[in-house]
């Protein structure tokens, strides 16, 4: 099953992720089986910024279960974590469209 897991990082905690990047980073190779895609994510309009995960794993307590492990959650740079189920539906994207309304039957063509 596929989620995502938003995390927004505490006011002011730019330098200190930067402190704790070399172990962030090398959690985050040993976990490239598990993490589909993923990055940071900056507000336009101030310094605030996220990192945006999505990770598969058999259910959302594997899910917070990963990202309990990450080094930045241990170094208390987070403000607050979120972890949803996701279905992706856009084609091309991890699963392709799910909802079969939109799948042509190529026997009427």
């Amino acid at each position: 099953m596929l989620f995502t897991i938003r995390c927004t990082f505490q006011p002011g905690a730019l330098e200190l992720a930067r402190t704790n990047r070399p172990e962030h980073c090398a959690f985050m190779s040993q976990m490239k089986g598990t993490i589909v895609q993923g990055g940071p994510s900056f507000l336009l309009e101030g310094s605030s910024f996220r990192m945006l995960l999505v990770v598969d794993r058999r259910n959302a307590e594997e899910a917070r279960e990963f990202i309990s492990l990450e080094p930045y959650t241990a170094a208390g740079l987070f403000e607050s974590i979120a972890v949803r189920l996701w279905t992706p539906e856009i084609p091309g994207s991890a699963g392709g469209f799910q909802d079969h309304e939109y799948q042509q039957d190529s026997s009427t063509h």
